[in-house]
């Protein structure tokens, strides 16, 4: 049975118009759906852990980098084979912590994430993306050491140029030698849109299974949330990160003692080329 088109019908015969609640602009029925998705007036609460107030998407960069440039870092370049020493690797063990990087059109932002991992707040020219991580589910029940990684963007506008992500893990030992173990092009960061804004539709997710360990002991707790830096392998081992022992034979017993981790670095690029925000998230 097809669905009762008969208002959309009149709507597109008479040419009828809208007038939206909260920017009070006559919008043509035909785009009322769109505007309700891109509205510029609508006010979305702070991304970041603890802070409450709202702001609009247009707004949202500035106020995250005035109001809590306390957690702002500089993104730091991908490691390279001659200069790795001078590589940053921000671990993120904490459910509480948050932390922002403020970049150009461009930003490689690498992450030492757990199942306790919190929300990284990025900030890529004039978009605000945010970063989380939660364990992997099968129905209600939480897998041990496998995550899903999710990204929602706030676009100050839908003729923003979109922003892609691309997502790589490494290992201890690949990544003095920028050897990425596996690599996930997330394509555009999806928007988080007025319409539905507790819910991002996005087409990808990627699925990661930790391929190191952490010492229980360098885990940071809920209560004592905070960010640490670190600046090139040494500093891993230092952490007592370490590789889990790929087994390539059977065995009867194989004990890996620790907190799984992942080191995964995160690359975002502005694309001022590509088509804008809104026409491929149209509401």
């Amino acid at each position: 049975m097809y669905p009762d088109a008969t208002v959309d019908i009149l709507a597109s015969t008479f040419a009828l118009r809208m007038r939206c609640s909260e920017c009070n602009q006559s919008v043509p029925a035909s785009r009322i759906e769109f505007h309700r998705a891109w509205c510029c007036k609508h006010a979305f609460e702070c991304p970041v852990n603890g802070c409450r107030q709202t702001h609009t998407a247009t707004d949202m960069e500035r106020h995250v980098i005035a109001c809590h440039s306390s957690s702002l870092l500089d993104p730091s370049p991908p490691p390279t084979r001659a200069a790795t020493a001078a590589t940053a690797v921000t671990a993120v063990t904490a459910a509480t912590a948050v932390t922002a990087v403020t970049a150009a059109t461009a930003a490689t932002y690498t992450l030492l994430v757990s199942r306790f991992a919190p929300e990284v707040v990025v900030v890529v020219h004039d978009v605000v993306v945010v970063v989380s991580v939660n364990a992997f589910q099968v129905g209600e029940v939480p897998t041990v050491g496998h995550l899903n990684l999710h990204m929602r963007a706030y676009y100050p506008s839908p003729e923003a140029p979109p922003v892609t992500a691309t997502v790589s893990q490494f290992r201890v030992n690949d990544y003095a030698c920028d050897t990425p173990l596996e690599i996930f092009n997330v394509g555009i960061v999806p928007p988080v849109i007025a319409s539905r804004e507790n819910m991002t539709v996005t087409p990808y997710i990627p699925h990661i299974t930790p391929r190191c360990v952490m010492a229980a002991e360098n885990v940071l707790t809920p209560s004592s949330a905070s960010i640490y830096a670190i600046h090139g392998v040494d500093d891993l081992h230092r952490y007592g990160v370490r590789d889990i022992p790929v087994i390539m034979r059977p065995t009867r017993r194989a004990e890996v003692h620790g907190i799984p981790v992942a080191i995964v670095r995160l690359h975002f690029e502005r694309h001022a080329s590509h088509a804008c925000v809104g026409t491929v998230y149209d509401g």
